[in-house]
């Protein structure tokens, strides 16, 4: 695995209950990603939106905490979850944020999010390397958000639904082995592409053909998607000394994490509700300009 680039990094926010407890680094939460969404259009102005998964707004966690210039943080509380878009596919919200000078923001575009049509022409599947940045619980981080990273691979691509516990419906989701635990909810997956690799894609008749073999350069990291949550794994009875089973039971951790797929978060962000609030602040910068 390459080393990470710095803005992939300094892209993460956290999410906390309120104010109080985003100051003093506390309470589950969730992580998130900063998104910079650039109009079309005639400005040049460029739409700044928090990513993190919909079950952590659903659960009343509505502060984002940024990392500032000066070595501190800023907190931005949201009272209600209908202050957020939702994704009516998948377990996804995002939050309309205007950025400031002195944060100390990265953010990644829509250019670089994994598309089906990317997944085919760079031959992305099973076996690719890729990593999640988010908050680690228990060292995530008092003065400022520093996120940690684990490593893995894709162990299965999004053919069929998987279950969502949280949304209590099946959706799209890559299966990648990431070695994470419990508390990454909202933390962004990203997958590189690696040099002298041999790719492979479908091609326009159905059949498998060599995409790309020995490319001298390095592709990405592009943003596979969001991570939501572990697949459930089997209960296992728990033990006594004598190895007897008692009455009681365990959930296995499968090891396996779900990812809402990057197409699904741009559909959210071009969805009427984002498009029609980023056509009146468009029209609010042009406003001026006109008189």
């Amino acid at each position: 695995m390459p080393r990470i680039p710095d803005v992939v990094l300094d892209c993460v926010v956290y999410l906390y209950e309120d104010e109080g407890t985003a100051r003093k680094a506390r309470s589950p939460g969730g992580s998130g990603l900063l998104v910079a969404y650039d109009s079309p259009g005639k400005t040049s102005a460029s739409h700044g939106y928090v990513v993190t998964c919909q079950h952590i707004v659903d659960q009343g966690f509505l502060t984002v905490r940024l990392n500032c210039d000066d070595g501190q943080t800023a907190d931005f509380h949201t009272s209600q979850p209908t202050e957020w878009f939702h994704s009516p596919q998948n377990d996804l919200a995002v939050l309309p944020l205007a950025f400031n000078d002195k944060h100390n923001i990265g953010y990644i575009s829509p250019e670089t999010f994994v598309s089906k049509l990317r997944i085919n022409d760079l031959g992305i599947g099973i076996g690719d390397d890729v990593f999640l940045v988010g908050r680690l619980i228990d060292h995530a981080g008092n003065q400022r958000n520093t996120p940690s990273v684990r490593f893995g691979n894709i162990a299965m691509m999004p053919n069929e639904p998987i279950q969502n516990s949280h949304l209590g419906k099946p959706v799209e989701a890559f299966l990648c082995e990431v070695k994470s635990i419990g508390g990454f909810s909202g933390s962004p997956v990203f997958v590189h592409i690696l040099p002298f690799s041999m790719r492979w894609r479908t091609s326009s008749t159905g059949e498998t053909e060599l995409a790309r073999s020995l490319q001298p350069r390095m592709e990405g990291p592009y943003l596979l998607g969001i991570d939501w949550g572990h697949m459930i794994g089997a209960k296992e009875p728990v033990r006594d000394k004598n190895d007897d089973k008692l009455d009681m039971y365990v959930q296995r951790n499968s090891g396996i994490t779900c990812v809402a797929p990057a197409w699904h978060l741009l559909e959210l962000l071009e969805s009427p509700g984002p498009c029609e609030l980023r056509r009146e602040q468009d029209d609010a910068l042009q406003k001026p300009i006109a008189e």
